[in-house]
């Protein structure tokens, strides 16, 4: 049994994430506290733009790292080129919102040319939906998409 020392609980090893560096090799808050304040740090940032920006920047971060793509980009710079609608849909962007999960109007960044990476110049804000929508997708993919949708018009 451990003591949380957060929330004061005496609990079973098993609810204690590992942590290498401590005497017992655990962390010394439960999964259920640590969880908490995940939850409520996410929550405080999702309060500001600067916040929202910071979460995408880190998410963007570790993606470019995992799969070996140029990245340089900042907050400062990522707000600089902030947009209020979708510039493929026209649709408001919906900063700030806190469900936990990208809906089709949360604003994604896009990198215009992907093989280039994560670096100024090179990426913009969209809907996810846009982004969604063009993912992996070739021009001549999409124009064959376009073509077929427009039979059935």
């Amino acid at each position: 049994m451990k003591t949380c020392t957060k929330c004061g609980n005496q609990k079973l090893f098993s609810q204690f994430n590992k942590r290498k560096a401590s005497v017992d090799g655990l962390q010394p808050i439960c999964n259920l506290c640590s969880k908490t304040r995940l939850k409520l740090n996410y929550s405080k940032k999702m309060d500001s733009i600067d916040g929202h920006i910071e979460m995408i920047l880190a998410k963007i971060k570790k993606r470019a790292k995992d799969n070996n793509l140029n990245f340089n980009l900042t907050v400062a710079y990522l707000k600089s080129i902030i947009v209020i609608t979708c510039p493929i849909l026209n649709v408001e962007l919906t900063w700030c919102k806190k469900s936990g999960k990208p809906t089709n109007d949360s604003p994604s960044l896009d990198r215009f040319k992907p093989k280039l990476g994560y670096v100024e110049g090179n990426v913009g804000w969209m809907s996810f939906r846009a982004n969604r929508l063009k993912n992996d997708s070739s021009v001549e993919e999409i124009e064959k998409l376009l073509n077929w949708m427009k039979s059935f018009a």
